[in-house]
Order: structure tokens, then C-alpha cells, then sequence
């Protein structure tokens, strides 16, 4: 690793220490008004590399059958019906 990559990873985590609520944009943009020369994705991979992650990556969890919850499942109700010709049992779903 480079001594660039070095000071800057150092940088990186003392913004991050301040202020952990800032994701990798907001830490570029600190690191540019301190005069670093640096974009969005290799603050990206150094943070990556550092293990630090901004509050959208800490946040994101999977949403589990949701849904599952709010379907209503209706009874079958042709079992006893003998369906022999076309249109003899509509359906509205």
C-alpha cells in the first residue's frame, strides 16, 4: 500500500470518528476542502478495506415476507362443482 493511500485512510478515519453518520460522498467531499485530491470510489475501497461503512450501508436490512401478512387467502370453493364446458365458472382474480 502506498504512503498516499496511508495518510489518507488515516484522514478517512479521523473524519469518520467525528462524525460517523458520513457515508463515503460526504467523506470525499471533507477530504476535498482539506486539499486531498481524491474521487468517490477510492474512498469507497479504502473504506471498504477499513471496514467502515456510512449509515446506508449499517441500515439496510431484508424485508421478509412483508407482504405475506396483508394477502387473505380465500377457500376453494369449486371442489364439489363438475366443470365440463368453456364459461361455465367465471373467476374475478
Amino acid at each position: 500500500m502506498k504512503e498516499d493511500d496511508i495518510k489518507l485512510m488515516k484522514r478517512i478515519n479521523e473524519i469518520y470518528l467525528e462524525i460517523s453518520v458520513y457515508g463515503y460522498r460526504r467523506i470525499t467531499k471533507q477530504l476535498k476542502t482539506n486539499g486531498f485530491k481524491v474521487g468517490q470510489n477510492k474512498v469507497y475501497r479504502l473504506m471498504k478495506l477499513m471496514y467502515i461503512s456510512g449509515p446506508s450501508l449499517r441500515l439496510k436490512r431484508r424485508k421478509i415476507n412483508l407482504k405475506k401478512d396483508k394477502i387473505k387467502i380465500y377457500p376453494y370453493l369449486l371442489n364439489d362443482i363438475d366443470i365440463n364446458r368453456a364459461n361455465q365458472v367465471w373467476s374475478r382474480y
